[in-house]
Order: C-alpha cells, then structure tokens, then sequence
C-alpha cells in the first residue's frame, strides 16, 4: 500500500487488503474500509466502507469505531444519525480514544439527556466479536 521495500500499488494492496478481511484479518478489514472511503485501489464508496469499519469495529478495532462514527456523524454511505455516531465514539471512548472522548462529549450535548443516558449503555453493551486466531497468522511453509 505505502510501497514499503517494493513499488506503491493500491490496486494490488486493495486485493490483499480484500483477501485478508474475508478471511477475518482486523486490520485488513480497516485497511480496506480506508481504501473504500479514499478511493486507494478500487472506486470510492462510503457505504463500502461503513460496512467494513462496522465488521472492524465489532471486533475491537478501535480506529474502526471512531471512524465508522464519523460516518454516521456527516451521514456518508449511510444515514446522517447522531445517536449511532454517538454510539461508536462510545465504544472508542471506552477503550480510552481521546478523540473519541471529546467528540462523544459533544455529541451527548446535542441529543435528549435520556438517549444519551441510553447511547451510552448501548456502548458499553457492544458485543465485541472475536478475530479469527487463524486469519493473523501465517500458513505454515
């Protein structure tokens, strides 16, 4: 992706970003939200890129959940929805995202003190799904 020791090929790093997620790689499921939100390798499609931030974030990834908040913060790829936005700051905020932290404060001041009270539990009751043990690591040669 960052031509890395080898030529900068976005094209090609979306393929293996692709690979690897499918097969439950975490960091490749961000990766390739990233290259859907930036159009790095392949066309840019926010809706794309919710649905792997989502798949990311459920499993723990914290950059995932941040992100995929501010897509549901600007309404990009998927309902503009200030609740949800909420939501996802939530679950970076707890794993002690800083800015996570400040945009969820913001955010609690712009909704009913009771869906704040109830975004907040919806957060702390995500269930985070398990990565794959067998999608990070490497085949044995």
């Amino acid at each position: 992706a960052n031509g890395d020791g080898v030529a900068a090929d976005p094209a090609q790093a979306f393929g293996w970003f692709a690979k690897s997620a499918a097969r439950g790689n975490v960091k490749a499921m961000h990766n390739l939200a990233i290259a859907y939100a930036q159009g790095e390798g392949t066309a840019k499609d926010a809706a794309l890129a919710a649905e792997w931030f989502l798949k990311a974030a459920e499993r723990g990834y914290v950059d995932s959940a941040f992100d995929l908040a501010v897509l549901h913060e600007r309404g990009l790829g998927v309902p503009q929805d200030l609740k949800l936005a909420l939501k996802w700051y939530g679950v970076a905020a707890l794993a002690a995202d800083a800015p996570s932290q400040e945009r969820a404060a913001f955010l609690r001041q712009q909704v009913d003190p009771a869906q704040a009270r109830a975004v907040a539990d919806a957060a702390v009751s995500v269930l985070r799904l398990s990565p794959l043990v067998q999608a990070n690591r490497l085949p044995d040669l």
